[in-house]
């Protein structure tokens, strides 16, 4: 019953978040989805997690703390609450240059709750985000754009040095964490997020339930490997980041650090393939597989083609 309860509070706090305007309701919200995470970790009674969980409570705290120290120049300084407030959604988001904390709290962290981590609690600081750069100051693209594939080099250097799973997903969150930000610009954000999070659970779940199989499948897919869907978000992105001449130097960038990144994706997915040995890993495996094929196609259609609603034309 207390597992339910702080789903549901978890859950409730994220949806109710986006539905708001509010700034400072958005970011209470934020707290609210933290806490629920705290007993969350604490209800799953795992001793070796609660140093994980502190590390980033304190993480997170210090950037609603710059969040809410933000606000204060809302009506005087657009431009220095934006400066202000940019470096705690890096924070609670782990991008460079504050992504020091995102591969050792992974570490100790079980597969469910960095599924949490990695999906959930992003939600609301990149939707926060979001709305604050669409009516921010228009000189701060390169900044972001700059930020963004610092963070993929970054992501991309640390998997290449990671041993195990857990410090490997860490750094895949760093790396996304920079095409986070480049869909910001392009405005391909949600449809970006949406696929990247298919593709995640995908590994998460596929880790929980031990299915060799699966996770070999969504590793790649969260490699960007064509035609996964993950692949299908960056293509877009880098569509409509070629209407910026300036921005093909960060394009370029951002290409070489995927085409390195396939390397550690590889490198995984071979290991969870050649140790797969057993029937229902397949079977389960191909219907998770082909579920999240069709969200996939849903999820591009109905941004992308014939089904669409006013507000998101």
């Amino acid at each position: 019953m207390g597992l339910t309860l702080t789903w549901l509070v978890l859950l409730s706090s994220v949806s109710f978040g986006l539905t708001v305007s509010n700034s400072i309701i958005m970011i209470m919200m934020m707290e609210v989805s933290l806490f629920a995470f705290i007993f969350l970790v604490d209800g799953n009674h795992l001793p070796h997690t609660m140093m994980a969980c502190i590390k980033y409570f304190l993480i997170q705290t210090i950037g609603s703390i710059l969040l809410f120290s933000s606000l204060m120049f809302i009506t005087h300084n657009e431009q220095a609450m934006y400066l202000l407030s940019l470096p705690g959604i890096l924070l609670k988001l782990g991008i460079f240059p504050m992504h020091f904390w995102v591969q050792p709290v992974n570490k100790e962290l079980s597969y469910m709750l960095i599924g949490v981590v990695g999906s959930l609690l992003k939600v609301l600081p990149l939707w926060y985000y979001n709305n604050m750069h669409i009516y921010g100051p228009l000189n701060m693209n390169y900044l972001v754009l700059l930020l963004g594939t610092s963070s993929m080099v970054v992501g991309m250097m640390s998997g290449l040095i990671s041993n195990n799973i857990r410090t490997m997903l860490g750094a895949s969150s760093i790396s996304h964490g920079g095409w986070f930000l480049l869909s910001v610009v392009s405005l391909d954000v949600i449809v970006y997020f949406l696929l990247y999070t298919l593709s995640f659970l995908m590994v998460v779940v596929s880790l929980y339930y031990s299915s060799t199989w699966l996770t070999s499948i969504s590793l790649l897919s969260l490699s960007g490997l064509p035609p996964f869907s993950v692949f299908m978000g960056k293509l877009l992105i880098i569509y409509h980041m070629m209407a910026f001449p300036s921005a093909y130097v960060y394009l370029m960038v951002a290409l070489l650090s995927v085409a390195v990144s396939l390397y550690y994706y590889l490198k995984f997915a071979f290991y969870f393939y050649l140790n797969m040995n057993k029937l229902y890993s397949f079977l389960l495996g191909a219907f998770f597989f082909t579920l999240t094929s069709c969200c996939v196609l849903y999820i591009l259609g109905f941004f992308y083609g014939g089904v669409r609603i006013s507000f998101l034309i």
